[in-house]
């Protein structure tokens, strides 16, 4: 795909005529007298999350079935097999959960809706952009077709650019495309397929949403560090980073490392035995369900790219970002461009001595920090979640005898 089509992913670049560019649907709040009316009688998630595909899905999937719930609709969990501690995180979260045998990955007959029964007024929400789907392209696009026939709507939570679904499928069998990732474009419906592309639609916990009204320091002098590496961390850069910190020896850090639900043990036990001999003040943070507290009270915050930075960005975090591979390294160009965050390369990549120079020349850099937080915040307003549910509950609606328009 050329470099100029790359945030044109609603269709082909000659897809996008003058007049075509729209703005986000307009957030009125959580009330649900804003969102009416509703057609769909319940969300039900189709999604994979484990220790090698990480539960960024996971986590934004349950950010949305949050706020759905607070409109009165609820939602059902469907994961790919080996996601025991996945499933774990969804009932502890509330939720249903069904886990597919993986012969079953790609039947839509076997899924079911609350209660056991299947319910044609259910949208489908598919967050299955990741390798697997990529080598059952075929399989996916007739489980596109057959849930289509299943249920009243078909949504895809897709990646971003040029590592989509939509990138690698013609005409897509869905009715809504949600690609709410910095560097897309909004544009009008194509194909009868409805859009939403941007960070305006990108869905984060409420908590987000609150941290805008709470007061962000930016300290003159900066030596709390927050190290985020997802809820799995396949690389193990945790410990990359944390080597990394242990060549800092002019001053004290004061840093937090999450714990994600899907490391491995061996990881857990080598990212403690270093956090109990580093010359710091290291604290660990084991699965916790949301890092907005944790963001505000940090300088800066060192991240693997995912998911997690545009939390960064919504609590105003200066960040420096490290990618887990090539492809993530161009997905976080556009979002370095914002100005939120300072992209320092592939982890694997990048040695110890000069990650350990980047934060001490951030730290020491307030006017840096400062100029960061507030890109940051414009950049990520944290009401996705209502503009998504906008969209499939009175966008989609309107649509025609599919939902009962």
């Amino acid at each position: 795909m050329k470099q100029n089509q790359k945030t044109n992913l609603g269709g082909s670049a000659s897809a996008l005529k003058p007049g075509t560019l729209r703005s986000p649907a307009p957030c009125k709040g959580m009330d649900p007298e804003s969102l009416r009316p509703m057609k769909p009688s319940h969300l039900i998630f189709r999604l994979d999350a484990d220790q090698r595909i990480g539960i960024g899905h996971l986590r934004r999937c349950l950010v949305l079935a949050d706020a759905a719930r607070l409109i009165g609709i609820e939602s059902t969990f469907v994961l790919g097999c080996g996601a025991d501690e996945s499933r774990q995180v969804v009932l502890e979260s509330g939720y249903p959960c069904q886990v597919l045998l993986s012969e079953e990955a790609y039947d839509a007959d076997v899924i079911v809706g609350p209660g056991g029964t299947t319910d044609h007024f259910a949208i489908m929400m598919l967050d299955m952009s990741h390798f697997r789907t990529f080598e059952h392209l075929r399989e996916f696009e007739l489980y596109l077709h057959a849930l289509r026939h299943r249920f009243c709507g078909v949504a895809i939570l897709d990646a971003a650019y040029c590592d989509s679904l939509r990138a690698r499928l013609q005409n897509p069998a869905a009715d809504c495309i949600i690609s709410p990732y910095c560097g897309e474009i909004p544009v009008e419906p194509v194909n009868g397929i409805l859009y939403c592309n941007g960070t305006a639609y990108y869905p984060l916990d409420s908590c987000y949403r609150m941290a805008e009204t709470w007061e962000r320091p930016i300290r003159r002098t900066g030596d709390r560090v927050l190290i985020s590496c997802g809820g799995a961390d396949p690389l193990a850069v945790t410990l990359r980073i944390q080597q990394a910190l242990e060549r800092i020896d002019d001053r004290r850090l004061d840093a937090r490392i999450v714990v994600g639900p899907c490391f491995p043990e061996p990881l857990r036990l080598e990212i403690n035995r270093l956090s109990l001999h580093s010359r710091h003040h290291v604290e660990l943070l084991p699965s916790p369900r949301n890092l907005a507290e944790w963001m505000i009270w940090s300088d800066l915050a060192i991240s693997l790219s995912g998911l997690t930075k545009y939390e960064l960005a919504a609590t105003g975090t200066p960040t420096l970002l490290l990618s887990i591979d090539h492809a993530h390294a161009d997905i976080n160009r556009p979002f370095e461009e914002a100005g939120s965050s300072l992209h320092l390369g592939v982890a694997v990549e990048v040695d110890a001595h000069t990650l350990a120079q980047e934060v001490v020349k951030l730290l020491e850099n307030v006017s840096l920090r400062l100029e960061m937080s507030g890109r940051g915040r414009k950049l990520v307003d944290g009401r996705g979640a209502e503009r998504i549910l906008h969209s499939l509950t009175v966008e989609l609606p309107k649509g025609g005898p599919r939902y009962g328009g």
